[in-house]
């Protein structure tokens, strides 16, 4: 019976959350993509500038929109990993550069 369920899991692991991973990360780089973007944009034209380039009425505001709200995914997700990382991990492991 054991082994019917981690079969069942191993499964639903393959078929729905790993998929889910790669829609999730592939979301996360574009959004890093598009921050990289819009820095550089602002950076090079000025804040109003960025906003005018990202919201582009002609393509679609609302594609606009999401690429922006990818943006400040991208960002939260890179802090969170930066955290996680420099805090050794969820189970509260240092990690060996700390212990020095």
């Amino acid at each position: 019976m054991e082994e019917g369920g981690g079969r069942l899991q191993a499964l639903f692991f393959a078929a729905v959350v790993r998929p889910l991973l790669f829609v999730f990360w592939s979301l996360v780089l574009w959004g890093t993509f598009v921050a990289a973007a819009l820095l550089w944009t602002a950076l090079t034209g000025g804040p109003a500038a960025a906003m005018a380039a990202i919201l582009n009425r002609e393509l679609s505001p609302a594609l606009g929109g999401a690429n922006l709200g990818l943006a400040v995914l991208a960002v939260a997700v890179w802090v969170v990993v930066v955290v996680l990382a420099r805090r050794g991990g969820r189970d509260g492991r240092r990690s060996p550069r700390d212990r020095a």
